[in-house]
């Protein structure tokens, strides 16, 4: 009989933040305290208000679409984020804000991320029901808490 194979180190348990929560508290606070008259009044959430109710026509969304965990106690978070606005321009302008935001605000000793990364916002095809609308990507390196 062959020996048994060494026992592999346990991966310590670890909770990893809500990275939706995060990034709505980050970017909000982050909107309140700019000058832009574009950046005024921007409804920010993980999710649109439901279907057939009052759209805001200046509004975030944070939307998490996971990612792999890229050690013991770190993961890659990769967020959707989607931008409307009354024009383009501003859409555009707002998204590009977002990015720059998170770039400067995210810190490592105050929040678990040790890095953002943003794409640049796409114009989405406008539709009679959202014009006006970008999306843009954002990846995260996020740092979990042992249980």
């Amino acid at each position: 009989m062959s020996p048994a194979p060494p026992a592999r180190p346990m991966t310590p348990p670890v909770v990893f933040p809500d990275v939706e929560a995060l990034l709505v508290g980050v970017v909000d606070a982050g909107l309140r305290q700019r000058p832009e008259p574009w950046a005024a009044d921007v409804w920010v959430g993980n999710r649109p208000p439901a279907p057939g109710a009052d759209h805001p026509p200046r509004m975030v969304t944070f939307r998490s679409d996971g990612g792999p965990r890229t050690g013991p106690t770190t993961a890659q978070a990769r967020v959707g984020v989607n931008v409307w606005h009354e024009s383009d321009e501003a859409a555009v302008d707002l998204g590009n804000l977002i990015g720059a935001l998170l770039a400067a605000r995210l810190n490592p000793a105050v929040h678990p991320v040790r890095g953002v990364t943003a794409t640049l916002p796409v114009r989405l095809p406008e539709t009679a029901s959202e014009p006006h609308h970008v999306y843009l990507t954002l990846a995260l390196e996020v740092v979990g808490a042992p249980l």
